[in-house]
């Protein structure tokens, strides 16, 4: 069995059945729907200019949807607030 172009309101519960003159058989399997996690928009360079902070945005689709988390990196050694809690719009 082949299934093209599979999404999301194909998931489900699929049977396969084989019959032959002695006797028939099936056996059923969950199909789930999954897909890495991709960037559909990546995030770019920030340049801060003066002490109002800015923000890193990106946007990302996967199933299920991916929990997005990041790291800071500092020159000066100088601890940074950083809140990495996704916007999900």
């Amino acid at each position: 069995m082949q299934i093209n172009g599979f999404c999301a309101s194909d998931v489900g519960t699929y049977e396969c059945f084989a019959r032959n003159e002695h006797g028939e058989s099936s056996q059923a399997v969950m199909m789930v729907l999954a897909q890495h996690p991709e960037f559909l928009r990546a995030p770019t360079e920030v340049s801060l200019i003066g002490v109002n902070g800015g923000k890193i945005e990106c946007q990302i689709f996967g199933v299920p949807m991916p929990k997005v988390s990041g790291t800071v990196k500092i020159n000066n050694n100088r601890d940074l607030s950083v809140s990495n809690e996704p916007k999900i719009a």
